[in-house]
């Protein structure tokens, strides 16, 4: 089984190193590459300005979520700054002290006043030497603090730079969407303007040929009128005429006209 296993791992990477450096791949890529651009063609341009919105909407959730992480940043830097402030604070006072001390031990004097208490010059010099240590130390830490200071103000300038940044391409990413709605709304109109005129097209041939159809009609019309009146007579000579009615027929309808009453035979 592992055999097996072993050897369709082989196959595997086969089959994928001959799609990445034979043409079979460069075959393969190429197709898919058309297959992608082919879809995204397909896609109404309308539905692709939906999606571009719902992605542009989908970063202000992103500012937020990176609000609270500078304001965090914010809140840890104004601390730190008063950290250093008061380290300072301190260090002046211990400055001070020291320098206070320093001045007495250069003189000569056994016993040292501090605060109306009196110290032997012994014990004010073993306090020297350990507040001197405390000093130097603190001045250490007072130095990385400021390091740290100046670092996390540092990277809170550059957080800040890209809020601004993600603000400012929102803001121009929906400018750009806003400016393709409208150049799509006047294509559309262009669009619809086009077809109107294809049915103008139509519906002038459609009353060309009625016109056409009525100067037809009326041709044939003046040429019967023309050739009534030319040929008129001879055409009427050329028919086979009816037979003459008798004339007391004829009599007989005219007293029936005259009188209204029907004559009698004789």
């Amino acid at each position: 089984m592992c055999k097996n296993f072993g050897v369709t791992i082989l196959a595997v990477a086969a089959i994928a190193a001959l799609l990445t450096f034979t043409k079979l791949g460069s075959y393969s890529r190429t197709a898919w590459t058309r297959v992608t651009e082919s879809t995204k063609a397909q896609v109404p341009i309308e539905f692709e300005i939906d999606r571009l919105k719902g992605e542009v909407k989908q970063l202000i959730p992103d500012l937020r979520k990176n609000l609270s992480i500078v304001a965090e940043q914010m809140a840890s830097v104004e601390r730190l700054d008063k950290e250093v402030q008061t380290t300072k604070a301190n260090l002046d006072k211990q400055e001070t002290a020291l320098r206070k001390m320093a001045n007495d031990l250069v003189g000569t004097d056994t016993t040292l006043v501090y605060e109306g208490r009196e110290f032997s010059r012994d014990s004010v010099s073993r306090k020297f030497e350990l507040d001197k240590k405390a000093f130097k130390i603190a001045q250490s830490e007072l130095k990385t603090k400021e390091q740290m200071l100046a670092l996390k103000r540092k990277e809170l300038e550059n957080a800040k730079a890209k809020l601004d940044a993600i603000r400012d391409q929102e803001r121009a990413l929906k400018l750009e969407i806003q400016e393709i709605e409208t150049d799509l709304q006047t294509v559309r109109l262009q669009q619809t303007k086009n077809r109107f005129v294809v049915d103008d097209s139509r519906l002038g041939e459609v009353k060309k040929s009625i016109e056409e159809l009525r100067f037809r009609l009326e041709t044939e019309k003046r040429t019967a009128s023309l050739e009534a009146e030319y040929f008129g007579n001879d055409i009427l000579e050329g028919a086979e005429k009816p037979a003459a009615r008798p004339a007391s027929e004829s009599a007989r309808e005219f007293l029936k006209e005259l009188d209204g009453s029907k004559v009698v035979e004789k």
